[in-house]
């Protein structure tokens, strides 16, 4: 083999070496880009029963509202929990999670103009963020319809307050109150074993009838 044609070997080699790099860079980088960005919409929320993580429990609110999640869908909100017979808020309530939230605030609330690929971007970048596959499942939309508000002694009227955002057992959780897209912390505290705490005049008429919102 003469000199000239070693030196085209050579040089097709280093070509094809080039080449092959490149491809597996390019194949790496994609399957990467690839894998941060899946997402799987068709998670099935009811396989986790996460609802159950917010029924039957005691909340706080920002450190000072007191929220009582009844097992029956009731709710009683009290600006002061040393006071139940003053400053509260008594109602039902919806929680979601999983896709189930995602099509309650997506189809329910769409007045607020959240859309569906909105909140799976979100979800998606969450997910990114935190590195659980499954983030979905921790996902959350809470509605409070309030029908029974007193205030300083007077009668009052709230609209339903929505919120959604991201629980994970037992820890601190920040959710985007719809209202006025301001964000809340949430704590929960204790597990309330059916037990429910109301003011004295309210305990017979309670609890109130399961009122679902669209907001249309």
């Amino acid at each position: 083999m003469s000199n000239k044609e070693v030196m085209k070997l050579k040089y097709l080699s280093f070509i094809l070496l080039i080449i092959g790099l490149f491809l597996i860079s390019y194949g790496v980088y994609h399957l990467d880009d690839k894998d941060t960005n899946q997402i799987n919409p068709n998670l099935e929320s009811n396989d986790f029963n996460n609802n159950e993580e917010f029924r039957d429990y005691l909340w706080i609110i920002n450190s000072r509202y007191y929220l009582y999640l009844y097992s029956d869908n009731t709710f009683s909100l009290y600006l002061n929990d040393s006071n139940h017979n003053d400053n509260y808020s008594l109602g039902t309530y919806e929680v979601y999670s999983g896709n189930d939230a995602i099509t309650y605030i997506s189809e329910d609330l769409s007045t607020y103009g959240v859309t569906r690929e909105m909140l799976l971007q979100n979800i998606d970048d969450y997910r990114k963020q935190t590195n659980d596959p499954d983030i979905l499942k921790h996902f959350y939309a809470l509605s409070l319809n309030h029908q029974y508000v007193l205030i300083d002694g007077e009668k009052s009227f709230w609209k339903p307050t929505p919120y959604y955002g991201y629980y994970f057992n037992n820890y601190n959780s920040t959710f985007v109150n719809m209202n006025n897209n301001d964000f809340n912390n949430f704590v929960r505290l204790e597990k309330l074993y059916d037990e429910k705490f109301l003011p004295e005049h309210f305990v017979e008429s309670f609890p109130l009838k399961q009122v679902h919102y669209s907001y249309d």
